[in-house]
Parts: structure tokens; sequence; C-alpha cells
């Protein structure tokens, strides 16, 4: 969801930070046309590898094949599609604030959470792919507890009691 309060243009912001680097961009899921979009979308069209909704079979591919998954949002509840990135092998680098702490779990891991502008931490994080990488098995294991063959047991037990 690429709303206000999920501040597109701070994630605008932090692609020109990197500009110089080596990387591709998925932008998943529905919006709205906004400013940042259009910036993003003209000034790194060459970078895009897929821009908009996606069947869920495809989704699933498109995060199994990211390496990072970012947030610059101002409001989020639970971070289903930081979850879902996660579980799918995507290293997180998001706010230090919001749900995203409690998310990823203890102990943390380095790099994950950021303070201030989004766009330095990105620059790292593509500059030491070999630093993602233990994160990225770990944090993935963690979102194993969200996972319906996880939750589906808990809840049947859950209601089976009451």
């Amino acid at each position: 969801r690429w709303e206000p309060d999920k501040a597109p243009d701070r994630f605008a912001d932090a692609l020109d930070v990197i500009d110089n680097l080596d990387w591709s961009l998925t932008l998943l899921g529905e919006r709205d046309r906004s400013a940042a979009i259009d910036r993003i979308r003209s000034r790194f069209s060459d970078r895009i590898v897929h821009d908009g909704w996606a069947e869920p079979r495809q989704y699933l591919d498109l995060l199994g094949r990211g390496t990072i998954v970012v947030s610059t949002a101002n409001q989020e509840f639970f971070g289903v599609s930081v979850a879902e990135a996660v579980a799918s092998g995507c290293f997180p680098i998001v706010p230090n604030r919001l749900a995203y702490p409690e998310l990823l779990g203890s102990p943390l891991v380095d790099g994950t959470l950021y303070e201030g502008d989004l766009g330095p931490h990105l620059r790292w994080a593509i500059e030491h792919p070999e630093a993602l990488r233990m994160g990225r098995e770990v944090l993935a294991a963690r979102m194993q507890r969200y996972d319906w063959s996880t939750i589906a047991p808990m809840m049947d037990l859950a209601l089976t009691s009451i």
C-alpha cells in the first residue's frame, strides 16, 4: 500500500542516495498516483523489475527473488508486507518504531532498524551483502511464528479450551 502514511516521498529520497550503486527495484501493490511514485517511475524506470499488483504465486516468486525490503511508514499496526518479505528471505530495513521492533523480535539483527533517513542504511546494506546473509536466515526463521501452520494449532487449542 503506497498511501501517504507510508511516506513514499522518503522512499524516493532514499533511492536518490543509492543511485550510483547496482540494484533493481520491485514495487509491489496497488496504489494511487502520487508525485513520489511518478518520480520513482521516471527516474528509475530502467531498474524496475515489477510495478504494481501481482497474482499470489507471482507475488511470492518476486519476494523470493528479493534481497532487501524497506519501510518508511509513519503508521503501521503489524507489518504484514514486511513479515511476508522477511519470511521469503528479504533483509528488512525498517524504522526503529511502530510495530517493527516487536515484529522482528529479539535479539535484534544489526542493520534492520534505522533512525532518521533510510538512504544511508540502504546504501550500507547494498554495499555489504555478505553482512545480510546470516540475518536474512535468522529473521526468515523467526517469521515462521506468524505462519498459518504455526498459528492454526495454537488457535485450535485455545478454542477447544473454552
